[in-house]
């Protein structure tokens, strides 16, 4: 399975902590250990549902980290999971990173954004004209 170094920062900043976190594109929230999270200083901020493999309906908190993939630094949502848990991120810290499994599932690649089909506007590079 594809994995990839990140970083996590505490919410005052002081503290961050390099991890390497497995690429899990079949999960939706980023899961990361509660003793990691608490470790850190980011708190829940809410609990949700979520359902497992096995079709368990889980209750769990959720919090928001700063995460730092090569050099970017995005807020994301994160689960908090049993101690045991490794540390995965999932299909919705990617979409913000615009970061995608490239088709051989060796590595993470950029990719643009999705936006929906809307009216289109030209977009000039040089000032426009009365």
């Amino acid at each position: 399975m594809l994995s990839c170094e990140i970083t996590i920062t505490s919410p005052d900043g002081q503290t961050s902590l390099d991890i390497n976190a497995t690429v899990d594109t079949t999960t939706g929230f980023s899961v990361f250990p509660a003793d990691l999270l608490h470790q850190l200083g980011i708190e829940p901020t809410r609990k949700s549902l979520f359902e497992t493999d096995d079709g368990r309906i889980l209750e769990m908190d959720v919090g928001h980290a700063l995460i730092t993939i090569d050099g970017s630094d995005w807020h994301s949502p994160v689960v908090f999971g049993p101690a045991d848990s490794r540390p995965r991120l999932g299909r919705i810290t990617l979409n913000i990173f615009q970061l995608a499994v490239d088709p051989d599932g060796s590595k993470l690649i950029h990719k643009p954004a999705r936006l929906p089909q809307g009216p289109r506007r030209e977009v000039r590079s040089s000032p426009t004209q009365p």
